[in-house]
């Protein structure tokens, strides 16, 4: 079944932050890639005679240092991938709750029941289907980072062997990069990769709003890191534990929110 404007929307977005995140992967590999061609043409054109006083010499070592602080960021980008990854799992739960209490009270409207089933089926399958592609995105990153760290690796041994005075730990070098901050380094990666994450907190709470909309425009959501206060909402509204991850309503009764839906 299709979906229609504005649901739609919900589903479309782990595609479209899949493409962002491979953009932003697929750009900084290719980044390394060139920079390090560059790097053994510079290094290959030293003779070992040259010695420290060669500029070429500090060329070779401050391209060293701009392969490594890319390598620093493309690796940074993993830690916010596992959230991602974790984000579109929680996705999943909550389409699937959303489904299992649209089978337990079902809508009044089954025309409006069918959308929101579809909605939540292509969530579903679009979620699980980004966590596969970034889980993906981590093995590239790692098969293509091998033979790039076996290359600095050679270059600092032969600038070593022209200039003894100043050893290169290639290793250390990207290792205190790293751990000197806990975003990437570069703000462009660092704002898309934010909005990422506000995009994913929009379809976390879209979700329970969505069934709303179909049922009643006047039923509220209250959310809450605990089972909610009976004598708290009205008749038709929604109370989602943050904490336990359960979905609470239609409520049923005045006094009384009922059993809810784990996500």
């Amino acid at each position: 079944m299709s979906v229609s404007p504005p649901s739609d929307r919900i589903p479309k977005i782990p595609s479209t932050i899949i493409t962002e995140l491979s953009g932003v992967v697929l750009t900084l590999l290719g980044n390394i890639s060139i920079k390090l061609e560059n790097l053994e043409e510079t290094i290959n054109s030293i003779p070992r005679s040259a010695g420290c006083n060669d500029q070429r010499v500090q060329q070779v070592r401050d391209k060293i240092d701009s392969i490594n602080r890319l390598i620093a960021t493309i690796q940074r980008v993993k830690t916010p991938l596992n959230g991602i990854i974790s984000s579109f799992r929680l996705v999943s739960n909550i389409a699937s709750a959303v489904k299992l209490a649209l089978i337990a009270l079902p809508l009044p409207v089954p025309a409006a029941a069918n959308e929101v089933v579809a909605v939540q089926n292509q969530t579903v399958s679009n979620a699980l289907a980004a966590v596969t592609v970034i889980q993906g995105l981590f093995d590239v990153i790692d098969i293509s980072l091998s033979p790039v760290e076996k290359t600095l690796s050679t270059v600092s041994k032969r600038l070593a062997q022209i200039c003894p005075d100043v050893p290169v730990n290639v290793n250390q070098n990207t290792a205190d990069i790293i751990n000197k901050t806990s975003s990437t380094g570069d703000p462009a990666i660092d704002q898309q990769l934010n909005l990422i994450d506000q995009d994913l907190n929009d379809v976390v709470a879209q979700q329970p709003n969505l069934i709303v909309s179909y049922i009643d425009p006047q039923s509220e959501v209250f959310t809450g890191t605990f089972n909610p206060d009976n004598e708290q909402g009205k008749l038709g509204d929604y109370f989602i534990d943050t904490s336990n991850r359960i979905i609470y309503g239609p409520k049923p009764l005045i006094g009384d929110w009922g059993y809810g839906q784990n996500y």
